[in-house]
Order: structure tokens, then C-alpha cells, then sequence
């Protein structure tokens, strides 16, 4: 119910943007229209994105990695409300998410970055689909940060992965 509590606040606090509000509890706002297409599941995007805690703590931000982001839409590459919220956004939109704990890392995650059970939100440009048919999720390089000198991989803490579009020869 208190993650209800939030994300109802968040809805009223951004009632002059266009915002939706699903059926299992996330919140989207439309910041700015695209005006590519919708994607489909099994579409490799490419996006850029600022993840914070509601009370503003910096999650993940592609920014600072200076890399967009890639993952293939529908697949569980990334958290289950992106899978969701992408289906209904256009290429080129900038739009922001609000999801429940259960859509993002839900209990899955407890370190100095992200509490569980933690409420994001996540200010997305969507830069662009790379149409991709035979895409899998297998083998999926997983995204490495760095932390001082020390490299930080984060592969149970962030489950987040880049994929690089494979070029096919003809």
C-alpha cells in the first residue's frame, strides 16, 4: 500500500504532463513525443537513462558511463517494467518511468547503491530501435561500472546488459 501511497503523489505532482498509470501499478509521463516507431519484442533499443531513488539518489545514469544503453525489448534483458512501458512509447520520445519495487529489483538487490524493495524512477530518452529478428539473450555481455581505480562489476546487484547489434554478412 505505501508504494501505492508514492506512486499516487508522483501522479498528482506531474498532472500537467501526460501521464499513465498501468494496471500493475507503474506510472509513465511523457516528457516529449517521438515520432519513430513502436516497438515489438525481440527489437534491440537504444537508450539513454538516468535511474534515481525517489528521494533523488543516483542509481545508474548512461550519462556518466558516456555509453546509451542497448537491450532487446521483451526478453527480461531488463527490469519487468521497462519490458512493459517500451511496447506503449514511440522511437525518439523522452519519457520518464515510476515503477513498483516488483517491476524493477524488487528483493533482488540489497548494496550501497539500492535498498530492496526500492521505488525507482527512470528519466529515459529513447534514441532508437535497432530492428534485430534473431536476437537472443543468451550471452549477453554484462555492463561493467567503475568505481575509483577499482573495476565494479555488477552483474548480481544491477542485472542491466549492453548488447552490441551483431552486423550480419551477406
Amino acid at each position: 500500500q505505501m508504494e501505492i501511497d508514492s506512486i499516487s503523489k508522483i501522479i498528482i505532482k506531474e498532472k500537467d504532463k501526460e501521464s499513465f498509470h498501468t494496471k500493475t501499478g507503474i506510472l509513465y509521463t511523457i516528457d516529449e513525443y517521438g515520432g519513430g516507431e513502436y516497438p515489438i519484442k525481440g527489437d534491440l533499443l537504444e537508450v539513454k537513462v538516468e535511474t534515481t531513488t525517489l528521494d533523488g539518489k543516483n542509481v545508474f545514469s548512461t550519462t556518466k558511463l558516456k555509453q546509451n544503453l542497448q537491450f532487446v525489448l521483451g526478453v527480461g534483458q531488463v527490469v519487468p517494467a521497462w519490458d512493459e512501458v517500451f511496447l506503449n512509447v514511440q522511437e525518439g520520445s523522452k519519457f520518464q518511468i515510476i515503477s513498483p519495487s516488483a517491476l524493477s529489483y524488487g528483493t533482488k538487490v540489497a548494496t550501497k547503491y539500492l535498498a530492496s524493495n526500492s521505488i525507482l524512477k527512470y528519466d529515459i530518452t529513447f534514441e532508437k530501435i535497432i530492428k534485430s529478428k534473431n536476437t537472443s539473450s543468451k550471452d549477453q555481455p554484462q555492463l561493467k561500472l567503475k568505481e575509483g581505480n577499482k573495476e565494479n562489476h555488477h552483474k548480481e546487484e544491477l542485472p542491466i546488459t549492453i548488447k552490441k547489434p551483431e552486423i550480419q554478412k551477406k
